[in-house]
């Protein structure tokens, strides 16, 4: 999961937009795309282990990142107990 400036939008929109013409085609592969106000975050998601980065994100690999928010290749799981850790499970209505 990186995270990137605003200033940025308009090479992670191109970014985004060439990764769905081409990269989407992979099945094993998705973007997860948030945009805030203050920040841009992309989670890249690729359903098998991969000893480097999937040719499918090849799109975002010349972006420089504000930070890496979490610096794993992990599994979904190890994503979701992470994550998990980072939420109050109490309403937030």
């Amino acid at each position: 999961m990186t995270i990137y400036t605003t200033e940025q939008a308009s090479a992670i929109f191109a970014a985004f937009v060439e990764w769905q013409e081409n990269g989407a085609s992979d099945p094993k592969g998705t973007v997860g795309l948030i945009v805030r106000l203050e920040n841009i975050t992309i989670l890249l998601i690729y359903s098998e282990p991969a000893e480097n980065t999937p040719m499918a994100f090849s799109p975002f690999q010349n972006i420089s990142a504000m930070t890496v928010a979490i610096p794993m290749n992990g599994t979904l799981l190890s994503l979701s107990q992470l994550l998990g850790t980072t939420f109050s499970l109490e309403p937030q209505r």
